[in-house]
C-alpha cells in the first residue's frame, strides 16, 4: 500500500468515525431538546413530552439503522473487499490513541500527509471519545435538573420529599432512557468492544487510574 492510499484510509475513518457519532446523537438531541423547551410551558402535559422522547427515539433508530445500513451497503458494492469499512475503516478509527497501531493498520509509510491525517483522525477520535464518556454525567445532571423543575412546576406539593421524589425518579427514567439509546447506537458505531457501555466503563478506569 502506497503513502497517499494509507494516509486516505486513515482520513476516511476519521470522516466515517465522526459521521457515526453524528447520525448516532444529533438528530436524536434535536427533537429531544426541542421537547424539553416545549414541556417549559406551563399548558404543557406529561403526555406531550413523552410523545416527544418517544418521537426522538423514533428518529434515533432511523438515523442509527439507515448510517449502519449505509455502510452495509456501500460494503456489498465494493466488490473488491466487501467488508472494507467495517473491518479495516472503523477498526482505525477506534485505535486512533495509538498511533503505531493506525500506522500498522493503515500500511501508511512515514511522511508529512500521513503525520496531517493521523492529526485530523486523533482530533475527531478524542472528541468523539470523550462527548461519549461524559454523556453519563450529563444526564444525570440534566436528570435531576429537569426532576427539580417539575417538583417546582406542582403547585399541590413543593417541599423536600417531593423534590427529591421527583429528582430520583427524574434519574431512573433518564438512565433507562440512555441504555435504550446506547443500545440503538452501538451498532452503527462499529465498536471493536461491543457496545458503547464497555467504551465507557473502559474511558472512566482510566480517567480514574483503576
Amino acid at each position: 500500500m502506497t503513502t497517499v492510499t494509507g494516509a486516505k484510509l486513515i482520513t476516511a475513518a476519521a470522516l466515517f468515525g465522526s459521521a457515526a457519532a453524528i447520525f448516532t446523537m444529533v438528530p436524536f438531541l434535536i427533537v429531544l431538546v426541542r421537547g424539553i423547551m416545549q414541556s417549559n410551558q406551563p399548558n404543557t402535559s406529561g403526555g406531550s413530552i413523552l410523545t416527544y422522547v418517544l418521537i426522538a427515539f423514533g428518529v434515533h433508530l432511523i438515523a442509527s439503522v439507515g448510517f449502519l445500513a449505509t455502510v452495509k451497503i456501500l460494503d456489498a458494492l465494493n466488490t473488491a473487499d466487501p467488508t472494507f469499512l467495517q473491518e479495516k475503516v472503523f477498526p482505525i478509527f477506534w485505535a486512533a490513541a495509538d498511533k503505531a497501531q493506525v500506522i500498522a493498520l493503515s500500511g501508511a509509510a512515514p511522511g508529512a500527509e500521513t503525520d496531517a491525517a493521523y492529526s485530523t483522525l486523533y482530533g475527531a477520535y478524542v472528541i468523539v471519545k470523550n462527548v461519549y464518556t461524559f454523556v453519563p454525567i450529563v444526564v444525570i445532571f440534566f436528570a435531576l435538573a429537569y426532576g427539580i423543575f417539575l417538583a417546582r412546576k406542582d403547585t399541590y406539593r413543593q417541599d423536600h420529599l417531593t423534590v427529591l421524589i421527583y429528582a430520583i425518579g427524574s434519574a431512573i427514567i433518564a438512565f433507562t432512557l440512555f441504555e435504550a439509546w446506547q443500545g440503538i447506537a452501538s451498532p452503527a458505531l462499529f465498536l471493536p468492544s461491543g457496545d458503547l457501555n464497555t467504551l465507557i466503563a473502559q474511558q472512566w478506569e482510566s480517567i480514574l487510574g483503576l
